[in-house]
């Protein structure tokens, strides 16, 4: 009850690969700075419904701005760094929240 499972389209997919945890056993996952750069694009898209943002206490983004993995994601999703900025991600959260 506390998650929802989305569908993502091929593009997606092929756009992610490189930020991708192949797992032995279980489902492949999102390296950090890559599930982190697509919960920051999804929830400025408008047009998809029940996105989230984590709250800035919930984040560590002084680690995930360290991780090499952090430029690549944000290149990926057509981000600017701005959005590991610690007041940057608090601009984006706050006017995510007043929607």
């Amino acid at each position: 009850a506390d998650f929802a499972i989305t569908t993502r389209t091929r593009t997606w997919f092929q756009r992610v690969l490189p930020g991708t945890q192949k797992v032995s056993s279980g489902i492949d996952r999102l390296q950090p700075a890559w599930a982190l750069a697509d919960m920051i694009a999804r929830a400025q898209d408008r047009r998809v419904r029940g996105t989230f943002l984590l709250d800035p206490e919930d984040l560590d983004l002084q680690s995930v701005r360290r991780d090499q993995a952090a430029a690549p994601a944000l290149q990926a999703f057509g981000l600017t760094g701005d959005w590991l900025d610690d007041a940057g991600y608090k601009r984006l959260y706050d006017k995510f929240k007043a929607r």
